[in-house]
């Protein structure tokens, strides 16, 4: 299936560019922190597109969501994996055998979780990309 060898090919790179010490496909039941967490959102497949020849070479397209994951206080930490989280994958092209992806950053959101105290809370980065795989 394409959509997990694009989110392998995803954790490949952010760890060869050594965005983050640790990079996840799951969050792991003892998290060491920081870290960074790679979610497939969404996969449209089988695009039925007439007309031009370059757009029948699309496979499929794959949203994906990259989360900076940190315990510090304040979301210095988080910014900083959030930021080079995104200087590794905006606007890369990864190849994977007999494809080729193309990502697009989408939108970026910050949190923190709720009801736990300050030395305890999840501060969190959300990137949200789009990429479609050719062949």
């Amino acid at each position: 299936m394409s959509d997990f060898q694009v989110l392998a090919a995803v954790r490949r790179r952010l760890l060869q560019e050594e965005a983050a010490p640790r990079v996840h496909l799951a969050l792991p039941p003892k998290a060491i922190y920081p870290f960074i967490l790679v979610e497939l959102e969404e996969i449209w497949s089988s695009y039925p597109f007439k007309g031009n020849d370059k757009r029948n070479d699309i496979q499929a397209r794959v949203k994906f969501k990259v989360s900076a994951c940190s315990r510090s206080p304040g979301m210095e930490e988080a910014a900083y994996l959030s930021d080079k989280m995104r200087k590794v994958l905006e606007g890369a092209t990864l190849w994977l055998p007999d494809t080729t992806v193309t990502i697009r950053f989408l939108a970026c959101v910050a949190e923190t979780s709720g009801r736990a105290t300050v030395s305890q809370q999840l501060r969190m980065i959300h990137h949200f990309y789009d990429c479609i795989v050719r062949r």
